[in-house]
């Protein structure tokens, strides 16, 4: 995989994300709060574990030991989540930014939430972590339909016709 390719996803998953949030942003407090019974309960939820999980990927491609894992009451209102995945969203694009192919093709060696050491390599890290994104994202878009909002749609499809019209 080419450091070309990891900012297209990177971007993508930024894209989709930000579309997600702002109708997230449109939920009354009772919607963004409201149990349905998904993996993370709520809309809130949800969006906070997309959110602890990059924040947790990022603090092991970048050498550090990861924290616990972040919670609803950790980033209780969506203000939070929005200016938090925001200030992540640069430490991303400055992780990104600073990658080489070589070290993109290297492996990491880190500690899973329950302290499991893997080695694998960075590319299929980072594609796993777009891909747990598009998983919740759906989730959300379900929990969306759930509470008689219309979701917007997230597609890679989408957003590459996105990202080509504005080119």
């Amino acid at each position: 995989m080419t450091k070309s390719e990891v900012w297209s996803l990177f971007r993508y998953d930024a894209w989709a994300f930000s579309r997600v949030l702002e109708v997230a942003m449109t939920l009354s407090e009772k919607q963004y709060t409201r149990n349905l019974g998904a993996s993370f309960g709520s809309v809130r939820g949800t969006l906070v574990h997309l959110h602890a999980a990059q924040q947790i990927w990022l603090d092991r491609w970048r050498g550090r030991v990861a924290g616990p894992l972040l919670g609803e009451n950790d980033i209780p209102t969506r203000t939070d989540l929005h200016a938090r995945h925001e200030q992540l969203h640069q430490e991303f694009r400055q992780f990104v930014e600073e990658l080489t192919d070589e070290r993109l093709n290297g492996t990491i060696t880190f500690r899973d939430t329950k302290g499991n050491e893997y080695t694998q390599n960075l590319y299929k890290l980072f594609q796993h972590l777009i891909n747990h994104g598009t998983y919740h994202r759906g989730q959300v878009t379900l929990l969306f339909r759930l509470l008689g909002v219309k979701p917007v749609n997230t597609d890679l499809v989408n957003y590459y016709r996105y990202h080509d019209a504005q080119s």
